[in-house]
Parts: structure tokens; C-alpha cells; sequence
């Protein structure tokens, strides 16, 4: 047989007289100890029955003891009254419908409860409490919990008296059940929505009847209910004080309005409804001109996409006031892809525009001079183009010199008048196509709007430059003006800017006042130094080391004829750009910050070349190499110095160092005493093109130097003028009294050489002497020369 029936008490022979046993095995106890001894023996114990009269205890204190008892098991217990209400429990509750039932009832996804009571630890009759596990998960609670405490104490107390009236109506047969959605209180304080049902349940032998709970989670739903409704409520608050108003419209030419928020009127003057259908005037109306098309334009650009919308635009209220809006919005399609509407909103931006526009004109104003600035330039450029190709314009950049010299040598506060007064005098040559802005602290920019000729423009440029020179000091230090023509070029406008200002900068500055035009010639030498810097920072960075090469010039002891030193001359092999002189690229390299990089391996080839005459077996040689004011500024290059030497492994003496005079135009007690510290050290420093630098003779007895090199414009003069016109003789004695030797640079004639030996030269170099050499050709000089 499947399964035993458990009897506690003494009903046992009321049983069998009844025969509804039908043959199942009974286990009968007389007391709380021998029925526990019996679960824990026998595992197939299907039902237990509970005789109501118990002589020592309570038969609800029983069934708390006999579930503690079956830790792990659930076997219904039935507590029988009487005789007859016992062979009616027994009769529906075998142990095999028991355990069909046991089935049903604990895999049910509905959480379901028999016979809870009301009150704490109240119940009486029948069955002792039955709860399945979806109920215990459901509510958090253990069955012993939910008896204890009694239903009214887990429900929450804002919904408690519903549930009371309910109940008491159900128990008195009232209604037949009933059904609500209600808060139950979690052992851990949290809430849980459920919807309840219950029905009575009718037990023999009980005038009372008991009561069937089946509950079901409904939180996750209530939580969507409640986003839904906070959403409703949401936007009922956001539609009521939005700025504008929020809409629904067909596509049309009159955006016929299917919807309209009550915020029309006050965005308008016109009220929602007589919109709706364009019952009194069209939305379409309410645009301002302007706009109309724009808007139309707009939509359709994005509408096919399907992305959303945003314009800004002007509409014109019902008393003629023009208020600026933001229009957000997208298209409802339907099944087949096809626009049926928009909808979006409408709000007032007018005095955010208000201020926008006010920090624009703010913004494209130049203070100072009162003139609009580049950001302004660039704008009015734009608009003038259609997608950045323009018809026949102009911008035509003046361009002051040395603007920053003036303000370090007069003061801010002249250079402020000065610039004042030269927006003033330009501002005389404005017209409506021909508007000035102030491109840049210094720069004065005319935009023409018209199709001048080259002629004219030149002509335009002249009657400007009248202007200038009467201001003096603008006459004195000149002025470079850029001119950057357009006609069907698609250009960026700070291109164009940037164009004349090029212009501007390398017009001619032989002269005070030039213009050059931006042509093909001056963008093919853009392009040339763009291509330089290019080529310098692979260098620099060593990529491409090898394109920097030496070459070296000898310098002629002028009393023997032989070779003293050589100096190391840069040279750049651009490549398809040929080979580029220094005078050329070392003005890039300072200019990009890159001499320093550059110098070093310059001065590391130069010493390299002395350690190979070492090698081959000519000694004592000394190298010349040129510094460059920001390498002699740089802090550690004192140090670096002395690397390379020792690196080469060569003697201080062996190294000259050729400075020229302009490193001393600033810093100059900071400079020299750098000087003072090469001398001291044995390194012979040369002043390089001397007669024609800052303060040649006011200063020469105070630097730090060893010899002078006189520039080749004194020695050209010894055969273009006679004898006592030339001075190159009068600066070498000058030099010998300071204690200074001399080399003469540029000797390119037999003569000149005769007079520089005749006054005493120290050291003569030039062509007449040797060109430039690689270091093969160098040696095979000295092969010849020095033997």
C-alpha cells in the first residue's frame, strides 16, 4: 500500500467501526511523544489525524509540535470535532486524494491560504491553516507567522478596512466572494502588491465558515501603473506650463492642426481652437515670411529619414508682435513607411535669442576701436558664400609693422590711441560693399562686396595709404597690405583671412608702404615652406637625420698661407626640392623652436669631422660653428657644449663658437657672461659679421670674445674705393689693441687678400681660397694646402 495514516488520540476505534480506511495501514498514537516517534520512522505517513479532545493540551498546540516534528515535509493534519465530522473528513481525504491534493496545492503558482483567521493566533474547527509555498514567497512569511499574527496584521493598514468590510460581508453570505488589489506587509518592512480573491469555505462540523485566500504578485504591474500614471501626470503638469504650446498637424502648407495645448493662446494671441482645422487662420499664418519656405525645406530633410526636428524661427502674434520659437518635433508613420502627421512642441526662446544675439553682437565687437572683429568677418563671409563658394570678392588686409616694437618702446596705452586712430582714418574708406573689421591686434581688414578689378583694388589700396601716412609714426615703421581676391573658389572664410595676412606679412619691406597680391607664385612658396617645416621636424626628431648634411669652408692663416680651421656650414637636401641653404631653413627652425634639436646635431657632425682629420693624421684643426641666439639662450646648453667635446674626444680649444652681435639686443649681461665661461673653458668664441650688428663699437670692448669677423660688405670696398676711403684696416687695428684677432670673411680677389695681409689680417676666408666643401674635398684641401 502507498502511504500510512497517522492517528493521534483516541478516535482510532470510531474509525474502524466506520470501515473508511479503505485499507490503508494506521499508525495510532496516544500521546505527542509516540506520534513524533512514529514521523520520525516512517517517511511514506501520508495524512495525520488529530482528534479534537485532547485530555492534556490544546490541539492547535499539537499541530504546531507535529510540524516542527516533519522538518522538510508538509502532511496535511486533520482535526476532527466529532464522530461525524471526522468520517466526513475521512471519507474526502484519503491518503491518496491527500496526496493529489498536497500536489495540486503546492505547485499552483496562485499563492493560496485555508482558514487563516483574523486575530493573532486565532482558529478553531477543522482543518489547521493550510498555506502553499507561492503564498509563503508571495507574502515573506512562515505558516507559524501568518497564524501568530493573523491576516489583518499583514495587510497594510490603508487598505485593511476594505478588506474587513469585505470579509464581513462574504461571512454572512452577503456576497459569494470577492476579488481586490491590496498591500501586504513583508517581514522586512517592504510592501507587496497582490490581487486577492477569496471565497468561504465550508467544513463539517463548523458553523462558521473558513475562508480560501488565492493571491497573486501584481507589483511589477502596479509599478508600471504607477510610472504610467506619474508619466500622465507629468505631462499634464509639463503641457500646462510649458512655454508654447505642444501640437499635432497634417503635412501640409497650412500644417492644418489636428491638436493643439491650451499654451497657444498665450504663445499667439490666437486660441487653440481656432487653429484646430484652420477654423480661423492657418498655422502656416502665424509664420513669419521669412521663414515660411525655410520651415517647409527643413521638415523635408528630415522626415524621410526619419530624424527628429529642430528649427528655430519668428512667428508674428495676433497683435503684430514677432516673438522667436524653437520648433522639436517628428513624423508618425504608419505601416507602410508613410508620413500620416507631426507632432512636437512649440516654445518661446525670445529672450534667450534675445540675449543670444545681444552676446553675438558682443562678441563681433572690438572694443577698442569700435570696429566688428574677425569673429564678425567670418560670419558676414559665410552668409555671403553659398556653401563656402563665393562670386567676386576681396579682402584686403593692412597689415602695421612693427606694432609690437611700438608698444614695448611707447606703452600700451599709446598703442591703444594709435590703433584707435587708425581705425578712424580707415573707417573714412568704408562704404555698404566695403566694410571694415579689425582682424587681429594690428590688422585692419576691408571685406569688398563688389567685383573690383587688380587695378582697382590697387587703386583702392593707394588712396588708403594716403590716409595712413598721415599719422606719423605708421609713416615711419610702414605698413604691409595683404589682398586675397575671390571668385568662385570654395574657401573657408579664416582661410581667406589667413591668405591676405600671408600676403600682408611678405610684401615687400624694403619699402614702407607695399601690397602683395595672394597669386599662385606666393601660395607655390607657401607650400615650399610648408614642405620645409615638414622636413625639418623629421630631422629634428631624427626620422631623417641624414637630410641635414655639412659642408666646410676653410679659413686661411693669413701670415703662412696654410689652413687654420674650418667653419661647418648646414645644409638641407630637401629632395625634390634641391638643396636648401640656411639662409632659407635656419629661419624656419627658429621660428618653429626647432634650432635647438637642429644645432645639436649640427655641432655632433662638425666635432666628428675634427675626430676624422684626427684619424687621417691631421691634428690641432679648429672647427667654427654657428650659434643661434635661441640655443645660446636655451638653459643647459653650457653643458651640452661640453658634452660634444668630450664626446668627441677633442680639446676645447679646438672649437669657436660664431655669435652674432643681435644675440645681445636683449639679456644681454645674462648672455655674455655665458661668453665668459665658454672663454674660460679654452673655447675661442667669434663675433660673426662684425660692423653690422647691435652696437658694434659701443659694446665690442666689453664682450666676452676672442676674435672678429669682419663682414664681407668692408671687404668689398677694398677694390670699389681707394685706399683711404676703406676701413677694413682701421677695424683690424682696433681689434689687435683690444687684444682680439681677426678673420676677414668674403675675400674673394687677389687684392683684397693683399691689403687685408698688409694691414696686419689675421685670418683670411672666401672663394678666392675655397668654396664650401664636402668633407672629402675639405681633406684633399688640406692635402694640398698644409703639406
Amino acid at each position: 500500500m502507498a502511504g500510512k495514516i497517522l492517528i493521534l488520540g483516541e478516535c482510532l476505534e470510531e474509525v474502524k467501526r466506520a470501515g473508511v480506511l479503505g485499507g490503508y495501514p494506521v499508525l495510532a498514537c496516544s500521546s505527542w511523544a509516540e506520534a513524533a516517534s512514529q514521523l520520525q520512522t516512517h517517511s511514506d505517513i501520508q495524512l495525520i489525524v488529530l482528534c479534537r479532545e485532547q485530555r492534556d493540551q490544546d490541539s492547535f498546540d499539537l499541530v504546531r509540535q507535529l510540524e516542527a516534528a516533519q522538518p522538510g515535509r508538509k502532511i496535511p493534519i486533520v482535526i476532527a470535532y466529532d464522530e461525524e465530522g471526522l468520517l466526513q473528513v475521512l471519507t474526502s481525504a484519503s491518503p491518496h486524494h491527500a496526496g493529489l491534493l498536497h500536489a495540486i496545492f503546492n505547485q499552483s503558482s496562485l499563492g493560496i491560504a485555508v482558514g487563516l483567521a483574523l486575530e493573532p493566533g486565532e482558529y478553531g474547527g477543522g482543518l489547521y491553516p493550510m498555506v502553499n509555498d507561492a503564498f509563503l514567497k508571495i507574502t515573506g512569511h512562515t505558516r507559524g507567522e501568518l497564524v501568530e499574527l493573523g491576516w489583518e496584521q499583514i495587510v497594510h493598514p490603508q487598505d485593511a478596512l476594505v478588506a474587513r468590510e469585505q470579509r464581513q460581508l462574504l461571512e454572512k453570505g452577503a456576497i459569494s466572494s470577492y476579488s481586490l488589489e491590496q498591500r501586504l506587509l513583508r517581514p522586512d518592512g517592504t510592501e507587496v502588491w497582490v490581487e486577492l480573491t477569496a471565497a468561504p469555505f465550508e467544513q463539517p462540523g463548523v458553523e462558521r465558515p473558513r475562508i480560501i485566500y488565492m493571491i497573486k504578485d501584481i507589483s511589477d504591474r502596479k509599478a508600471v501603473e504607477g510610472r504610467l500614471s506619474e508619466s500622465e501626470r507629468s505631462k499634464a503638469v509639463l503641457l500646462k506650463n510649458l512655454p508654447g504650446l505642444a501640437y499635432r498637424c497634417l503635412v501640409d502648407r497650412d500644417w492644418t492642426m489636428q491638436f493643439v495645448s491650451e499654451g497657444c493662446e498665450e504663445l499667439t494671441g490666437y486660441t487653440a481652437e481656432s487653429l484646430l482645422y484652420n477654423r480661423d487662420l492657418s498655422f502656416n499664418d502665424l509664420i513669419a515670411p521669412e521663414y515660411r519656405e525655410v520651415l517647409w525645406q527643413k521638415w523635408h530633410e528630415v522626415l524621410p529619414e526619419r530624424r527628429s526636428f529642430e528649427f528655430e524661427y519668428e512667428i508674428i502674434t495676433a497683435s503684430g508682435e514677432r516673438k522667436w520659437v524653437l520648433e522639436m518635433g517628428q513624423g508618425v508613420y504608419n505601416d507602410a513607411g508613410e508620413v500620416e502627421a507631426l507632432e512636437g512642441i512649440i516654445i518661446d526662446i525670445t529672450q534667450r535669442k534675445e540675449s543670444e544675439l545681444q552676446l553675438k553682437r558682443i562678441s563681433e565687437l572690438d572694443l577698442l576701436t569700435g570696429l566688428p572683429n574677425r569673429r564678425a568677418l567670418r560670419a558676414v563671409m559665410a552668409a555671403d558664400s553659398e556653401s563656402g563658394r563665393y562670386p567676386k570678392r576681396a579682402v584686403v588686409l593692412f597689415n602695421l609693422r612693427r606694432i609690437n616694437t611700438i608698444n614695448a618702446i611707447y606703452g600700451f596705452g599709446f598703442c591703444e590711441f594709435l590703433l584707435r586712430a587708425v581705425a578712424q582714418r580707415l573707417a573714412a574708406h568704408t562704404t555698404a560693399t566695403r566694410r571694415l573689421y579689425l582682424a587681429a591686434y594690428g590688422r585692419f581688414a576691408f571685406y569688398i562686396q563688389e567685383a573690383l578689378t587688380r587695378e582697382e583694388l590697387i587703386q583702392f589700396c593707394t588712396e588708403v595709404v594716403e590716409t595712413l601716412k598721415e599719422i606719423d609714426i605708421v609713416n615711419t615703421y610702414g605698413c604691409g597690405i595683404g589682398i586675397r581676391q575671390l571668385e568662385g573658389e570654395v574657401l573657408e572664410p579664416e582661410d581667406c583671412i589667413h591668405d591676405a595676412a600671408i600676403a600682408a606679412q611678405r610684401a615687400d619691406r624694403s619699402r614702407p608702404f607695399a601690397y602683395r597680391f595672394f597669386d599662385q607664385d606666393l601660395a607655390a612658396e607657401l607650400n615650399r615652406l610648408s614642405e620645409i617645416e615638414e622636413l625639418l621636424f623629421r630631422v629634428a626628431y631624427g626620422e631623417w637625420e641624414e637630410a641635414l648634411f655639412l659642408e666646410y669652408q676653410p679659413i686661411i692663416d693669413a701670415a703662412t698661407g696654410r689652413i687654420y680651421a674650418f667653419e661647418a656650414l648646414a645644409r638641407l637636401d630637401g629632395g625634390p626640392l634641391g638643396v636648401i641653404p640656411p639662409g632659407e631653413f635656419i629661419p624656419l627652425a627658429e621660428e618653429n623652436q626647432l634650432i635647438v634639436p637642429l644645432g645639436k646635431i649640427i655641432a655632433r657632425k662638425a666635432l666628428g669631422f675634427l675626430r676624422s682629420l684626427a684619424e687621417l693624421g691631421y691634428r690641432g684643426f679648429r672647427i667654427s660653428i654657428n650659434v643661434s641666439a635661441i640655443q645660446l639662450a636655451q638653459d643647459g646648453f653650457e653643458e651640452e657644449v661640453f658634452a660634444l667635446i668630450e664626446e668627441a674626444g677633442i680639446q676645447p680649444e679646438q672649437l669657436c663658437l660664431e655669435i652674432t652681435e643681435s644675440v645681445f639686443a636683449q639679456n644681454y649681461a645674462s648672455l655674455n657672461e655665458k661668453l665668459a665661461r665658454f672663454r674660460q673653458a679654452g673655447i675661442v668664441v667669434a663675433i660673426d659679421d662684425f660692423g653690422t650688428g647691435y652696437s658694434s663699437l659701443a659694446r665690442e670692448q666689453e664682450l666676452n670674445v676672442n676674435c672678429l669677423k669682419i663682414h664681407k660688405a668692408f671687404i668689398d670696398r677694398v677694390t670699389e674705393v681707394s685706399e683711404d676711403q676703406v676701413i677694413a684696416g682701421d677695424i683690424i687695428s682696433m681689434a689687435h689693441r683690444l687684444g682680439h684677432l681677426v678673420v676677414a670673411e668674403g675675400v674673394e680677389q687677389e687684392a683684397q687678400k693683399e691689403y687685408l695681409v698688409k694691414h696686419g689680417c689675421d685670418f683670411l676666408q672666401g672663394f678666392l681660397f675655397s668654396r664650401p666643401v664636402g668633407e672629402a674635398e675639405a681633406v684633399a684641401l688640406l692635402a694640398r694646402l698644409n703639406r
